[in-house]
This record gives C-alpha cells, structure tokens and sequence, in this order.
C-alpha cells in the first residue's frame, strides 16, 4: 500500500503509532520508511526524542538510508530543507538521548557521518559536472558556498578540493582565511595543505606561523606545505621543528622533508641531533629517520656518529639502517666500519646486517671494498652460521664494483658454491666485468671449460641468453659457436619457436652439427609443425648412421609426427633393426626399441583390419571405399603392397580388380586392368615402392 497509495499509508502508520505498544512500533516504523514522499519525515523526526531507543533508532535508519536512495535525492531535500536540516535533526536527538543511550549515540554518530557523506557525494558529482564542462563560474559558486559552510567536514572537504579547481588560485584568500581562523582542526590541516599548493610563495609567511599551531596535525600539514611552496628556503624552519619538545610526528615529518630537500651543510646539525637521540625511549625517538636523514645527505660529516650508533646496544632495525645510510654516503671513510662489521666473529653476527653491510660496501667500492666484496665470496659458508644472502650481495657487488681481477674469484664461486641463486649472480658478475664483446665470449668459454657440462645447473645459460642478445655478439657467437648453448636453454624452457630458431642458426653455421639438426625436427614436433617435421627429419635420417649424433632423437621426433599424422605403418618403418640397436647408447637403444614393439602391435591389427575390409570393397568398391583408402595409407607400407600384390595376382577378377585400385590409392602407380607387359611393369614399380619411402 505504501508503494501503491502512499497517502492513505501514510495515515493508517500514524494511526497505528499513535496507538500501538512501544514493543509494537518497530514493523510500522519500518513500513513508514518505505512511504517516499516528504509528508513520511515529520513522524520519522517525531520519533527522535523519544524515550524508546529502539524506536528512534529505527527511525534515524529510515530517514538516512531508505528515504534518500541516492545523493541527488538526498540534495533535493537538503535545499528545501536547509534552517532544519537532517544534520540539526540527529545532533538534537544526539543532545537528548546522549546521556540515556550509549547505543543510539553511537548509531546517531554513524548517521551523522552517513549524512555527511551522501551530501560530499551528491557535491562531488555536481563539481565534476561543472569541471567537465569548464564551468569555473558554477565551480567557483559551489566551493565558495562550500566554504562558507556551517558544518565542517563540509567546509573541509570544499578546501581539499581547491587544489583542483579549474582557477585555484580564486581561492586563496578564503583558504588563508581559514587556516588562520577555523576553529575545526580538520579545516586547518586541509586549508595547511592547500595553501601550499595553490599558495606557494603568497603562502609561505601563514604557513609558517602554522608551524605555531596548538595542533600538531597543523604543524605537520604545515611543514609538508612549506616544504613544497618555498623549497630550499624553507629548510631553516622546518629544522626548527627538529627540537626535541616537539611530538614525534612533527619531527618525523621534518625529517622527511628535509630528506627531500637536502639542505647543504646539514649533516653536522643532523649528527649531532641522531647522537642526542642515542638512549632516548623508543616511543620518543626519531633516530630511524635521522639515519635515514644522513644517508640521503650522502656527507662525511655524519660517518661518525653512525658508527657510534652501529656500535652502541642498539635495537637491531636501527644497526640494519646504520649500514644502509652507510653505503648511501658511499665516500671512502665509509668502508672501514663495514669492513669491520663483516670481520667480527660469525657467532655475534646478525646474517641481515651483514648481508646489507655487503651491499653497502660495493656502494663505497675502492681497493679496500673490492678485496673484502672477493673474500666475501669464499665465507659465510659454516655449517652452523650460513649467509648465502651476504654471498649473494658480493656476488652482484662485484659486478658493478669489481675489476677484470675478480672474474677468477667469481668463476670459482660459480661453479662450487652450494646455493643456485649465488652462482648465478656470480656468472652474471663474472660476464658483466668484461668490456668488450669479444671479452665476454671469451670469458663464456673460459667459465664453460672451467666447468665442463655444468650437470643439474644451467644457469650459465641465461647469463648467455643475454651476451647473445646484445648488438654486435651474434656474429662473434656464431663464429666461436655458441648458439648452440642459447638454444639447448630454450628448449630447456619448452620455448620452441625460439629453440628451433637458435638451433636452425646453429645448423646453418655449422652443417656438420647433426645433433642440432635433430633438435630442429623436435622442436617442429613440439610446435605442431608435422608437415615441417617430416620435411626436415626424412632427409636427415636417411644420412644419419647408427650412433651418429642425432641419430636417435631424430627418429623418434620422426615417429611422433608419423604416429600425430596417423601413419604408424610409416612410424614402423623409420625404427631400427637390432644390428643398428646394437651400436646405440643404452638409454636411446631402449627407447626406439620400446617403439618398435608397440609399433609391431599397432600395424599387425591395422593389417588384419586391411584385410578384412577388402573383401567387402572388391565385392561392393562404392561402400566404405574413403575409410578403406584411410586405413590402407596407415598401415605398413611393404606389408600393405605385399598383400595388395598377392591378390592383384591371383584368378579372382573382382579382386585383382580390387586390388589394383587399392595399389594406385596407396602409391599413385596407375595399374592397367588388362593383362600384359605394362600391367607387369606397373606391378613391379609397385613392389619397390615401399623400399623408396624412408631408408
């Protein structure tokens, strides 16, 4: 009825809620919510001072949620509404019942919010409207409306988005205005950051009386504002607010402005400020940023004090950041005190810290840090204290840090260290030291003869992956063949576009590379490729002697594709006979031998199906004739002409005739019907078909 007739609902309601129980009204209060017209929200507002809780609550509910279902509903009301708003309506219910119910405060709180929100959202859509359009006439009138505003989420939302106002700066004076006189704290940190942004150098004097503000969220917004508006010059007030009386916040918040601003001559100020920090309690303190702080200033002023604090009995997460601002200073004086760090006894070591103490060093580099990154490479390896991190770091340090000195260190270290992760970072150090391209290939074939086949670790590869893929290497990679490597890690990789890339250039570099060849016809198998396969393997089996490298993997390549392409009669042919098995490693041995045999099988009941089905076309050649010809092509080769020439030959005509149309299918030899010298001949180029396919 409410939907339907929402005036007489609207009467039966207030009948019942004037009659009904207090543990009555609820499923009416809940019907009245669902009456959308505005004549529904007087008895909804009636309901507020109520002494049942439950009731104004449900009321409060209906009036913030079901009465207004979308922003531009809740706008409509808003403006005709406005001396006795919903906001006026809740914080007066708020006054009544705060003291009674601490329920329904917190749910009158929530819907405050609530209101709050929907009016932000329906603003929101309105200013978009206008700055879509590049209306600043209507913009400018709905901000300054805004920021004139009674309530202050209202009034702080309008100043956060000035900043993107079509002409911010229009805004200034009323934004200044309010960060000097708003009495609401989220006014003032909105209008700080504001100012900044819209303000810069008009700004800079209000902003910094804000660094004054009673509230440290001001002064917070004010040092960020200041930072942005004044830049360099502002560094002498924003140090200010360093002072130890000031709340954490505030000075962490100088602290990373000062990081962004890296004042010159900075550092001794800053030093003598972390050494002030050393013991303070750890709620109190800003030593984390004021390391940070020295670290970004890169000064030698602040070594001092950060070794002091890496040797004092500090919090752990402190010493980790001492190290790091260390190698972020990066001057010569740096290195001794990481030196250092890494020669106390493993015992008393914290892996972390020295693994970052690693890094920081190659950072600093110098002979001093050079000779300890090379060290480094050999330690940390006790069973009971291992670092395969701080390996790890020497390795990659001494890619960027080291000379053509430390590639034999770094080669030795890839090729025995027990963790993978190091030796790949020592391979890829190792090849990156070298300047020239011809350099780097050399030192590849020194690292591969160093280690030989590199069983169960092919990280090598990668590192060559990358030589190889820089300019002017391939030529040189071709020339000392390692294409080859490049590929074997493609394929490794299942990438077989790029694999039969690689090994067809290796095949076209070196023809004589059979193995290679036989990788061409697998990846072309792995690819689907079939017909490409077939194309590229028959020519090379045929040339192929038993125990030639490829010998094996190109025929069983070879045989996949015939068996994909339904010709296991074909398949059976390319596997060896057992004086050819005899002369093969074991492992291929077993497998084309494995073929053999199940291949056996397959064709012995093709064969007998083929015999089956052709009495049935010599007496009926129309019926089935297409499926026939299917199996007929995959069955053996010599087996089928076998058969077709035994009944060729024989008394039967149907047969014979049979026969030699089956023959002309399977080989494309067209057989005479007659008897005669040319059927003869035809019959015997028939035979030797099979012995031309695949030797």
């Amino acid at each position: 009825l409410g939907r339907r007739a929402p005036g007489d609902a609207l009467a039966r309601i207030r009948e019942e809620l004037d009659r009904a129980p207090l543990e009555d009204r609820a499923p009416w209060i809940a019907a009245l919510g669902f009456v959308r017209i505005e004549r529904a929200i007087p008895p909804l507002v009636a309901l507020l001072p109520s002494r049942d809780a439950d009731a104004a609550m449900a009321a409060l509910r209906r009036l913030t949620t079901l009465s207004f279902t979308e922003p531009r509903d809740w706008n409509f009301w808003w403006d005709r509404h406005r001396d006795d708003s919903l906001e006026e309506i809740v914080r007066d219910a708020a006054r009544r019942l705060r003291e009674e119910n601490t329920s329904l405060r917190a749910a009158l709180d929530r819907q405050t919010a609530r209101a709050n929100d929907l009016e932000k959202s329906g603003l929101t859509d309105r200013l978009r409207a206008a700055r879509d359009r590049k209306d600043s006439a209507a913009e400018k009138a709905l901000l300054e409306k805004q920021l004139a505003s009674a309530h202050p989420a209202l009034r702080a939302w309008a100043v956060e988005e000035t900043r993107l106002a079509l002409q911010p700066s229009d805004f200034l004076p009323a934004v200044l205005r309010l960060l000097a006189e708003d009495p609401a704290l989220p006014v003032r940190v909105a209008a700080a950051k504001s100012a900044g942004a819209i303000g810069k150098g008009k700004a800079v004097q209000h902003l910094r009386r804000c660094l004054e503000d009673v509230a440290p969220a001001v002064r917070v917004a004010a040092i960020d504002a200041l930072a942005e508006a004044d830049g360099d010059k502002a560094a002498a007030d924003i140090q200010r607010m360093l002072a130890p009386e000031q709340p954490r916040a505030v000075r962490e918040a100088a602290i990373a402005a000062l990081k962004g601003l890296k004042p010159k001559g900075f550092a001794a100020a800053a030093a003598a400020l972390l050494e002030s920090e050393i013991g303070r309690p750890a709620p109190e303190s800003v030593a984390a940023g004021l390391i940070e702080l020295l670290g970004a200033l890169r000064d030698e002023a602040g070594i001092d004090v950060l070794v002091k604090v890496l040797r004092a009995p500090t919090d752990k997460s402190i010493r980790f950041r001492v190290v790091k601002s260390l190698g972020e200073i990066g001057t010569p004086g740096a290195a001794a005190p990481l030196i250092a760090e890494l020669d106390r006894p493993h015992a008393e070591q914290e892996k972390d810290i020295v693994a970052e103490a690693v890094t920081a060093l190659a950072q600093v580099g110098g002979d001093a840090a050079r000779a300890r990154l090379e060290k480094a490479l050999g330690e940390f390896r006790d069973q009971d204290y291992p670092n395969p991190k701080a390996r790890e770091n020497a390795a990659r340090g001494l890619g960027r840090a080291g000379t053509l000195a430390s590639v034999d260190p770094l080669l030795q270290c890839a090729k025995s260290d027990p963790d993978a992760a190091v030796r790949k970072e020592a391979w890829t150090a190792a090849l990156a030291l070298s300047d020239a391209a011809a350099a780097r290939l050399d030192a590849l074939v020194a690292l591969l003869a160093k280690i030989g086949d590199a069983e169960g670790d092919a990280t090598w590869r990668i590192v060559a992956r990358g030589i190889l893929a820089k300019p002017g290497n391939f030529e040189a990679a071709r020339v000392k063949g390692h294409l080859k490597p490049l590929a074997d890690d493609y394929f490794l990789q299942k990438d077989w576009a790029n694999a039969l890339k690689w090994y067809g250039e290796a095949v076209a570099a070196a023809p004589e590379d059979t193995a290679s060849a036989a990788r061409v016809v697998t990846c072309r198998v792995r690819a689907a490729d079939l017909p490409g396969a077939v194309a590229a393997g028959e020519p090379l089996v045929a040339r192929l002697a038993p125990g030639a490298p490829g010998y094996a993997e190109a025929r069983l390549a070879l045989i996949e594709a015939r068996c994909a392409r339904n010709e296991p009669g074909r398949a059976r042919s390319l596997c060896p006979d057992d004086g050819a098995l005899a002369v093969l490693p074991a492992a291929d041995r077993v497998a084309l031998a494995a073929e053999r045999t199940r291949l056996d099988g397959v064709c012995a009941r093709i064969l007998t199906d083929v015999e089956n089905l052709f009495t049935s076309i010599a007496l009926k050649p129309e019926e089935g004739w297409k499926e026939y010809v299917e199996l007929l092509k995959s069955a053996p080769p010599a087996g089928a002409v076998e058969f077709l020439l035994g009944k060729a030959e024989g008394a039967d005509a149907s047969q014979k005739a049979a026969a030699a149309r089956s023959l002309e299918a399977l080989t494309g030899i067209a057989i005479p019907a007659e008897d005669g010298e040319a059927r003869k001949a035809a019959l015997a180029e028939a035979k030797a078909w099979p012995g031309k396919l695949t030797p």
